[in-house]
């Protein structure tokens, strides 16, 4: 029986993780990435849901 492990790739999961900044690193605004922190932390009590949306891609 095959089971659904698609959940392991979510976020809040542990599946994903924002990479490193690297040569950016020192760059970005202090401000920008406090509200990267928030987000994360958000994402991570389940305060905020990314909305998924799994239809084929069109154009216009």
């Amino acid at each position: 029986m095959a089971a659904d492990f698609g959940i392991y790739a979510f976020t809040k999961e542990g599946g994903t993780v924002l990479a490193p900044l690297g040569t950016f690193e020192g760059k970005a605004p202090e401000a920008a990435l406090e509200l990267v922190k928030k987000r994360e932390a958000e994402i991570m009590s389940g305060d905020f849901t990314v909305e998924i949306d799994d239809c084929e891609p069109t154009s216009p």
